[in-house]
């Protein structure tokens, strides 16, 4: 039995459905002064993600490694409403806590809403288009929620072989070639890990995803199914059978 989207946790799902997480100070105030750079809401609205977590995501192919040490904010997503910038955070995928932005005294920082007396997270411009939000350098991958269809690409992304049939994943999330399945994305949550694999859903057209266990193995690229060994509420599952064997082009 294949695990379900109740446990594929996508990230701007878990931002608003996880209770708030208290915020905590934190950065280099004086690399803030340094920098002396106010953010338009141009430069920060979209997807961010936390840039060690990204490098590591690229040169593995495997957000389950990357996730190793993974302490603080993982990514945000950010958008203008109503003339204001809002600000949802993941810590460590998942984690949400949502903020505002704001600038006093010449600096900007996240702050609390709720409570405008705490959880202030300054911004820090960097190079290379890199922004510290508290201690954690981020890069943004879109200016919209596409961003995780970028890391989805950067993991599964291009053309294989299967038994002489091309299979391609493009970088708008569809795949072409895999038994009619018109979707893909990842998973980046790796806190409960009930698997103990590296993750992807498959999905139809209107159909609920499918979650399936992925692999490199060289040139290699193999999808096994995911058995459920407790039954009904068990929570007890590993990786099953290959499902499909896949050769990079």
């Amino acid at each position: 039995m294949h695990i379900k989207t109740i446990f594929f946790t996508q990230f701007f799902i878990l931002l608003f459905s996880f209770g708030c997480k208290e915020g905590t100070t934190g950065g280099n105030s004086t690399e803030q002064q340094a920098s002396g750079k106010l953010l338009s809401t141009a430069d920060l609205v979209g997807y961010w993600v936390n840039e060690t977590w990204w490098e590591k995501v690229k040169a593995t192919k495997s957000p389950k490694q990357a996730a190793v040490g993974l302490n603080g904010i993982s990514g945000a997503i950010l958008l203008e409403s109503e003339g204001k910038v809002i600000v949802n955070l993941s810590y460590n995928w998942h984690e949400g806590a949502q903020y505002g932005v704001r600038t006093r005294e010449g600096k900007q920082e996240f702050y609390d809403p709720n409570n405008a007396a705490t959880a202030l997270l300054p911004l820090i411009p960097l190079e290379n288009g890199t922004v510290k939000f508290d201690d954690q350098t981020m890069v943004r991958l879109a200016t919209s929620l596409e961003g995780a269809k970028t890391v989805a690409h950067a993991v599964l992304g291009g053309q294989y072989d299967l038994n002489g049939q091309q299979v391609v994943f493009n970088p708008n999330g569809t795949v072409v070639g895999l038994e009619g399945y018109n979707y893909y994305d990842i998973k980046f949550d790796y806190i409960d890990n009930m698997v103990d694999a590296d993750q992807m859903t498959l999905s139809l057209d209107g159909s609920q995803p499918v979650v399936f266990a992925f692999k490199y193995e060289g040139d290699h690229l193999i999808i096994s199914e995911i058995e459920d060994m407790g039954g009904s509420g068990k929570f007890d599952y590993k990786v099953g059978k290959v499902r499909w064997d896949l050769t990079k082009k």
